[in-house]
């Protein structure tokens, strides 16, 4: 059979190399893997796998799990992955599987009679997806209503919400309102999105407290933090010079806070 340049070429390397070709995988001399003919699939995908402790079959495993579902379709790759521990290799942000349909699959799985194995690695599955670069309302959306069954509570999905930089300024407006857990609210200010008023209503529902309380500490440091919110910290409870000093230093303090720290 006559081959192209580009074959023989990649031969020549392949043998110069010293390294095997297998499903499209490329095992390199020195142990690292790469993809072999696959132009869709980016070698960076296999940076984890090469520096990871992983033995060199589980990392053959996972890498020809990378080739065999990158360029797939999301409903072809779940219908190959229906076991709960195959299913957890779909979470990585590099496979084209969107995190809620993912997350509509793990709910399937989860029951109250699981192994301590498999709670674990739906625990697991559950917490990195409510951390995936990709995840949204509807994601989240999936994982609350199964939360109880493995222990986590609403506020426990809400807090990951709310600190999600996919999550908009409304949304994160309701849940904060609609809750006074401190762990939501403290993940909200962790979130650059969040709005002004959200984070005002936030200062307003704590008592300040800043010696023991961190919501207002961190109400000092987001850039959203309105004049108002931060005459309301400076009116309400005593504070050191550290803390004068960080809400002075504030580029939306008034001239009335101002006025107010220096008479106290």
């Amino acid at each position: 059979m006559h081959k192209s340049f580009r074959q023989l070429v990649e031969e020549s390397l392949l043998e110069a190399s010293d390294v095997v070709k297998k499903n499209g995988l490329i095992i390199h001399s020195d142990g690292s893997l790469s993809p072999h003919g696959r132009l869709d699939v980016s070698p960076h995908l296999f940076r984890d796998i090469n520096n990871s402790n992983m033995d060199r079959d589980t990392k053959i495993s996972h890498a020809n799990d990378i080739i065999a579902m990158h360029g797939s379709d999301a409903s072809s790759i779940l219908s190959k992955h229906t076991d709960l521990h195959h299913l957890n290799r779909l979470v990585s942000p590099s496979v084209n599987v969107h995190p809620t349909d993912i997350a509509y699959n793990l709910t399937q799985h989860i029951k109250s009679n699981m192994s301590p194995k498999d709670a674990y690695v739906a625990r697991s599955m559950f917490n990195d997806l409510l951390s995936h670069p990709k995840a949204d309302e509807s994601t989240f959306g999936a994982l609350t209503n199964h939360a109880h069954k493995l222990g986590y509570s609403h506020d426990d999905v809400d807090a990951a919400r709310v600190r999600h930089p996919n999550t908009s300024a409304n949304s994160i407006h309701h849940k904060v309102t609609n809750t006074s857990n401190e762990e939501v609210h403290l993940s909200a200010i962790m979130n650059p999105n969040t709005a002004s008023h959200t984070l005002r209503h936030i200062a307003t529902s704590h008592p300040v407290n800043m010696e023991h309380g961190k919501i207002h500490q961190e109400l000092l440091r987001h850039k959203n933090t309105d004049s108002e919110t931060l005459h309301h910290i400076a009116s309400n409870g005593i504070h050191d010079e550290y803390t004068k000093s960080m809400i002075l230093r504030h580029p939306n303090v008034s001239n009335q806070t101002k006025q107010l720290l220096d008479s106290k």
